[in-house]
């Protein structure tokens, strides 16, 4: 929700990236008047072993419930075809949990034409 007044809160981030930018790390910690205060994290590469994607995980920092995990993993084996991989997974408590995917195809039409 969009605050409908001033809100006091703080923003603390940090960021790496390694290997010539094939790889990046983040975390932040976020905290609002009103609000509980959020870990989110996030791995990220390019163009490893045809692969590129994120990995994201995003938690209530008290111990709340409502953590969530996210990946996005974009497959390129190198002809007309690219494969996208999504997974979702919902923490609801501590022993329980929902998930989700998708795997779509995607044409690569500069491998069809070779603009």
């Amino acid at each position: 929700d969009d605050p409908q007044q001033d809100t006091n809160g703080y923003l603390a981030s940090l960021g790496i990236s390694v290997f010539d930018d094939y790889v990046k790390l983040g975390a932040s910690f976020e905290g609002y008047e009103g609000h509980d205060t959020v870990f989110s994290g996030a791995a990220g590469w390019k163009s490893i072993g045809g692969t590129s994607g994120v990995v994201n995980y995003y938690r209530p920092f008290q111990g709340g419930t409502q953590a969530a995990l996210t990946s996005d993993i974009l497959y390129t084996p190198g002809g007309m075809l690219e494969y996208i991989v999504h997974f979702r997974r919902d923490y609801t408590d501590n022993d329980s949990y929902t998930e989700s995917y998708s795997v779509g195809v995607q044409t690569n039409l500069q491998n069809l034409f070779h603009f």
